[in-house]
């Protein structure tokens, strides 16, 4: 993932949900978003992030409920 990417997911995490993400947990992203990423037919977070930047408004949703799923694990690392 593109640290563009990761700052585009950042900001719309924070913005959909309050959940604020350091710079150290890209690599939760990545876990986290990697398998939603391959379900919806995609190689990758770089496609995935561009799907979501091209108006993929349920795939978006399922990115920020992938990431807030067990939200007090992420806000504890």
């Amino acid at each position: 993932m593109t640290p563009l990417d990761y700052e585009y997911l950042r900001k719309l995490l924070k913005e959909r949900s309050g959940l604020d993400l350091s710079a150290d947990k890209q690599y939760l992203v990545e876990s986290r978003l990697v398998p939603l990423a391959r379900k919806a037919g995609l190689p990758g977070l770089p496609e995935l992030v561009a799907k979501m930047k091209g108006g993929a408004d349920r795939l978006t949703v399922e990115v920020v409920e992938a990431m807030t799923t067990k939200r007090d694990l992420l806000l504890s690392r």
